[in-house]
């Protein structure tokens, strides 16, 4: 049989993650988001944390056959793919365009993790996992950080 406990210790670690960071919920620091930075600040917020969400649930768990890794792998894609272009938005600011870049960057490298996952039954490396998805919404709150300041 299975052992299931990489997958669990990778969702709580998601869930953890989440939870810290307020995105879970919609609260966190977007609640504190300054006049200065204005809707744009806010609509920024609200799309990268669509799109970690979406990465991070993606990871969630390891790929049980080819055709969940090549879905996998696609949505990560697409997410990635909604980073860069949001870039194009924000390009008057630098540092923004560098956390959405790091982003991207980090969504490739859970790509890269679920195209390497075993599809064979055995476990997926967890560690990496859960390390791929803190990454990732490390890399998102870094987004709201740089459009705040």
């Amino acid at each position: 049989m299975k052992n299931t406990r990489p997958a669990i210790a990778a969702v709580i670690a998601v869930s953890a993650a989440l939870l810290f960071s307020g995105c879970a919920s919609g609260g966190g620091s977007s609640a504190t988001t300054t006049a200065a930075a204005g809707s744009d600040c806010s609509k920024l917020h609200s799309d990268v944390r669509d799109i970690s969400n979406g990465a991070q649930n993606t990871l969630a768990t390891a790929p049980a056959d080819a055709d969940a890794q090549t879905a996998s792998a696609s949505a990560l894609a697409d997410f990635s793919d909604q980073a860069k272009k949001l870039e194009d938005s924000y390009s008057d600011n630098k540092g923004v365009t560098s956390a959405l870049d790091d982003l991207a960057s980090k969504i490739d490298a859970g790509q890269a993790w679920v195209k390497a996952a075993p599809v064979d039954g055995s476990d997926a490396d967890a560690d990496t996992q859960a390390s791929v998805t803190a990454d990732i919404d490390k890399a998102a709150t870094a987004v709201d950080d740089a459009c705040k300041s």
